[in-house]
């Protein structure tokens, strides 16, 4: 509900349509966990360790996309961080190194729990 409605407001009039950036901000990473939990269930050691991770995934995407929101718009003459723009670096990060490595450690942490059937 929160994704259609940042897209209804992003055609909305001008005071409406620069929140819906935000509320996209705050739906996505909610979206993107809530998928990845739904295969986390019960109440083995292998499902805490999984919700802790998800906890930690959501919470890095969402500080990315809404750091990426309150840092100041890139100029000519902004410093480049590693070679990149800032805001580009903070989205590589968090939204996306962050989930890529973190995701695959902890499947590999629990495979021999699922494989086992646990």
């Amino acid at each position: 509900m929160a994704v259609a409605l940042a897209y209804a407001l992003a055609f909305a009039a001008a005071p409406w349509s620069a929140r819906s950036a935000w509320l996209m901000a705050a739906a996505q990473p909610a979206i993107m966990v809530g998928a990845m939990a739904l295969s986390t269930r019960g109440q083995s050691a292998r499902d805490r360790r999984w919700v802790l991770t998800l906890v930690v995934v959501a919470l890095s995407v969402l500080s990315g996309l809404l750091a990426v929101l309150l840092m100041p718009t890139e100029q000519a003459t902004t410093p480049l961080w590693l070679g990149l723009p800032p805001r580009v670096l903070v989205l590589l990060v968090l939204v996306v190194a962050v989930p890529l490595v973190l995701l695959p450690w902890v499947y590999a942490k629990t495979f021999v729990a699922v494989a086992n059937g646990e």
